[in-house]
């Protein structure tokens, strides 16, 4: 080691070591030494930083000129110092960070800064899992993709002041051909830690690792709609895969129909105004009338629509709510449309409504006193309609009638749809907020579907949930704002996996051949063994994901929407050929 790397050894050592017994802190269970580095101790120190910035440029010299840029916030000091040490070195160096996530107001940015078309080294306080060097490579790698003016922009290097595992583990990055860099590795540092924190062995505690998780998918197509409304961070209209065609609601108002083999559109229908800067956020549903199949969705100017699924041609158009942002279900059987309802009124604010299909006349209306932002589900093996509500209670009706045969009180409100599983006669389903009996937790609900009597109750979750559960064997397996995927069994509430991931979770989990596929907001689209938890595959995407994938059975295609108005087609790269 020579004397700047001796230097920080020390002072990392002497001053950032952070051990459970020093002070509360919060860790995965993996990490049995219960401790971490905190780098931010030192990264605003001005020798640390003079030092730091020295190292830099007497190691990328031969990279110049090039841009530095790195994540939110930690890099963000560092990347200030290299600017200002570029300046007294006489090598100008443009700088800018890269943000978590889209700011919801003002610009709206995902980068602060001025971009400039050269090639970029990216900089962190330390370097574990890679995953934040991931969303940085890849938003510039878009930014190149989707701007012609940006075909220099590519990253030469990622520099960190701790690396913490084997180079190999970072193949991912040094196969684009990207250079990995740090000042200390853990080997270096583990014999000043020693000195400091004699209890503490930090050697190869976190190289057990040898690669970063694959991503086994490939992009086939992408798809962008204009006007994105980056305020809403809640799910928004859910694409709709049916007969090669991809169905879902934009920002801008336009319901549209895309081919699923190519993501070119065939047909695109106008919502033209809406509320509070919402238009459609109700997710479609197919409907069968006769010879002929239409797609049916609810929109914030108060409308439920019906559109010829072929030519996008509007059959009827049902006007008697003030907002509508539940997602619409359908009864071939009883050729009945079901959808939560939102007015303006005082004693009448929410509710469910039947919608004849073939008329667009109501059947049957059942009210409530609050709004009924959540979505029904459909039982036709019980007759049953199943839909939450913003008066905290799980409402179970009679589908051809409209009488309530049972309704459950929880202690939150209810935005998104339960799942009703009819093998094992039971409604699961939770909601958005703390839960009376358990502080800020909330809970998932496991009814008996002809009693609504509580089969079993799972309490181990925080800040709620808006999503819809699913059931794969004798497991419930829901996502939550507490940034968790939880299962658990569906006759008793025991947990069975929880699985940590780095955001919140809106988006609802699908099953497909025995896996389990979600999103959540780092832009991340997991693939996971649902029985034990096990991430098999990782997806990474610009934007937030919001809501459930749709899927194509014939073609092995996933369709990942974003909150941002976009649509990814991925295939899983053992299915291409």
């Amino acid at each position: 080691m020579n004397e700047t790397q001796t230097f920080f050894a020390e002072r990392i050592a002497n001053t950032c070591v952070v051990t459970s017994d020093m002070q509360q802190i919060d860790l995965a269970d993996s990490n049995q030494n219960r401790w971490l580095i905190d780098l931010r101790k030192i990264t605003l120190n001005p020798e640390m930083l003079d030092r730091y910035t020295t190292a830099f440029f007497d190691r990328y010299a031969d990279q110049y000129p090039f841009q530095v840029a790195g994540l939110e916030t930690a890099a963000i000091p560092l990347v200030a110092a290299i600017v200002l040490k570029s300046h007294v070195l006489g090598t100008p160096v443009n700088g800018f960070y890269i943000k978590k996530s889209r700011k919801k107001h003002g610009l709206l940015s995902m980068i602060e800064g001025n971009v400039q078309n050269e090639k970029v080294i990216l900089v962190d306080d330390s370097m574990n899992s890679g995953d934040s060097f991931l969303r940085q490579v890849e938003v510039l790698e878009k930014l190149r993709i989707d701007n012609p003016l940006f075909d220099k922009l590519n990253i030469a290097a990622l520099f960190s002041i701790v690396c913490y595992r084997n180079l190999s583990y970072y193949s991912y990055f040094t196969k684009k051909g990207i250079r990995v860099g740090s000042l200390l590795t853990l080997d270096d540092l583990s014999v000043y830690i020693k000195k400091y924190v004699p209890q503490l062995n930090i050697r190869n505690i976190t190289n057990s690792a040898t690669k970063l998780t694959p991503n086994m998918f490939s992009m086939v197509w992408q798809w962008k709609g204009s006007q994105p409304n980056y305020f809403y961070v809640v799910p928004k209209s859910t694409p709709l895969y049916f007969n090669k065609s991809l169905y879902f609601g934009t920002d801008s108002g336009h319901f549209v129909c895309l081919d699923s083999a190519t993501g070119n559109m065939k047909w695109s229908y106008l919502v033209p105004f809406g509320s509070k800067k919402k238009l459609i956020f109700s997710s479609p549903c197919i409907v069968s009338s006769g010879n002929t199949t239409y797609v049916c969705f609810g929109a914030y100017d108060g409308n439920l629509y019906l559109l010829d699924a072929e030519t996008g041609e509007r059959t009827w158009m049902f006007m008697e709510a003030d907002w509508i942002g539940s997602s619409p279900c359908f009864s071939e059987k009883l050729g009945l449309v079901f959808v939560g309802m939102e007015y303006g009124l005082l004693k009448k604010r929410g509710g469910i409504s039947a919608i004849d299909a073939a008329t667009g006349k109501k059947t049957w209306e059942y009210r409530s006193e609050h709004l009924t932002h959540g979505s029904p589900a459909y039982s036709q093996k019980y007759n049953i309609i199943a839909c939450g509500s913003n008066d905290k209670y799980m409402h179970v009706l009679n589908a051809k009638t409209g009488e309530l045969l049972w309704k459950y009180k929880t202690a939150v409100e209810i935005k998104y749809a339960p799942v009703i599983d009819e093998e094992h006669g039971c409604v699961v389903f939770g909601g958005i907020g703390g839960d009376e009996m358990h502080g800020s937790r909330s809970a998932v609900y496991v009814c008996d579907i002809k009693t609504g009597h509580i089969r079993a109750q799972y309490n181990d979750i925080y800040f709620g949930i808006y999503s819809t559960p699913v059931v794969y064997k004798d497991l419930v397996i829901v996502t939550s704002l507490d940034k968790c995927i939880h299962a658990f069994q569906r006759d008793t509430g025991k947990a069975v996996w929880k699985y940590e991931t780095h955001a919140r979770i809106f988006s609802s989990p699908i099953i497909v051949d025995g896996k389990l596929y979600v999103g959540q907001n780092s832009g991340y689209f997991y693939e996971i063994d649902p029985e034990t938890g096990d991430v098999t595959s990782i997806s990474r995407f610009t934007e937030r994901i919001t809501n459930k994938a749709a899927y194509d059975p014939e073609t092995n295609t996933f369709f990942v929407p974003t909150f941002a108005n976009e649509i990814y087609a991925i295939k899983n790269n053992m299915y291409n050929s």
